[in-house]
């Protein structure tokens, strides 16, 4: 458990700066002719674990985490506590006897958690003592952890000084600056999000995922990516959305044409699970790739859903499979303005279903942004397949000249 501290650097700068936000830490300043009381390592803006430090004449290890997005402090208590239940079961060497979870207010932090626990090590035959923090800055959380193998208030101690180093540039945003309610997307679209989900804010987007609309719309060089994240849970996004250039992927009724809906669900397929697709209309043919964070392995499929938006069509799908071996269900949106395609997609693991049926009702509110002048793409041929009011070849328009060419010719060769 100690061994991330083992190669440690003393610490001769007098800050630190946490990988991949805007968190300074100011360590102390020390006597140069003695040996520095704190040495440390930053990571990489991937490791899970971003600073490692150690007290030294403490005997204390401290780990800095952070999370992809700005939590709700008021709200993540419980999945907190969740993430450490999953801690303790993912390990059957370590037993965690938690303490009392306690809400504080900090002058620079704002609002921050605190808890203490215990971890017994079956395999080492040791307590640990450890004592968490958690805050909000702009962007991110950040847990920070303390560990001592001599008491649960050396470890608070340490703690307690580790968060007074504490300086976020960029402190947490208010609730009212945050994307909630009524979304409006660069890209061109806009949802409703109900109460307790957000939008990523653009930089928390830009983290996570930097692709471009691609193209020669006025969307072209805009972000192709839309998250929703639970302001509940620290890590949690309940739905995501991409826009590319798959207008020629026509959203036309089942009854009308099955051929478009069995073209959306190939589509589908490979949004969900990954891979490579081309849509084909007259001579020209569209490829791109996906390449999703949550691969889906379909194992079931339900009917397409039809939805008529308010000025659009839209297809809506159900389907099941997993995800690593998660047992995982996935609702799929597809519709189309310009020449882009907006797909939007939701994942819920087993028991978590009820998040699709809120996905669902955004979904079904979707908005294309001054929609008069981007209109659902829709070629000629697709526009007549709209149009008509019959679906089985013989009653298509044209096959209407075929007896009025056969009358005709017979009336010549009676005529002669």
């Amino acid at each position: 458990m100690l061994l991330l501290f083992a190669a440690l650097s003393f610490a001769n700068a007098q800050t630190i700066a946490v990988p991949g936000t805007d968190l300074m830490i100011h360590l102390p300043e020390s006597d140069p002719d003695l040996p520095a009381p704190w040495s440390y390592r930053t990571m990489d803006v991937s490791s899970e674990v971003k600073v490692g430090m150690r007290n030294i004449e403490a005997f204390t290890d401290i780990r800095l985490s952070t999370t992809a997005y700005q939590p709700d402090v008021h709200a993540v208590s419980d999945d907190l506590l969740a993430w450490l239940a999953a801690e303790d079961e993912a390990d059957p060497y370590e037993e965690y006897l938690l303490g009392e979870l306690v809400a504080e207010e900090h002058e620079s932090l704002g609002q921050i958690l605190r808890l203490p626990f215990q971890v017994a090590d079956t395999h080492l035959e040791q307590t640990f003592f450890r004592e968490l923090v958690l805050f909000a800055i702009e962007g991110a959380g950040v847990v920070v952890t303390a560990i001592s193998s001599d008491s649960a208030e050396r470890a608070n101690t340490v703690l307690s000084e580790v968060v007074e180093m504490m300086d976020p540039m960029k402190p947490a945003l208010s609730t009212e600056e945050l994307p909630t309610g009524r979304v409006e997307a660069p890209s061109g679209f806009a949802v409703e999000l109900p109460v307790g989900w957000r939008a990523l804010t653009d930089g928390e987007r830009d983290q996570k995922e930097m692709a471009l609309i691609k193209g020669d719309s006025i969307y072209s060089g805009e972000s192709a990516s839309f998250y929703a994240v639970d302001t509940s849970f620290m890590n949690k996004t309940v739905f995501f959305c991409r826009v590319n250039d798959a207008a020629s992927l026509h959203v036309l009724s089942p009854s009308k044409s099955s051929e478009a809906v069995e073209n959306f669900k190939t589509y589908a397929r490979v949004f969900l699970k990954g891979g490579q697709f081309r849509v084909t209309e007259g001579g020209d043919s569209l490829t791109g790739d996906s390449l999703p964070d949550k691969p889906l392995d379909i194992q079931s499929e339900e009917e397409v859903q039809f939805v008529e938006l308010s000025d659009r069509d839209a297809y809506l799908w159900r389907v099941s499979g997993a995800v690593f071996d998660e047992p995982t269900t996935s609702s799929v949106f597809f519709t189309t303005y310009d020449d882009l395609g907006l797909t939007c997609a939701a994942h819920a693991q087993e028991g978590e279903e009820a998040i699709l049926g809120t996905f669902e009702r955004v979904v079904r509110g979707v908005v294309v942004l001054d929609g008069e002048n981007h209109p659902m793409a829709l070629s000629m041929g697709a526009r007549y397949t709209r149009w008509w009011p019959f679906s089985n070849p013989l009653l298509q328009l044209y096959f209407f000249p075929i007896p009025l060419l056969a009358f005709g010719a017979w009336f010549v060769y009676k005529s002669d």
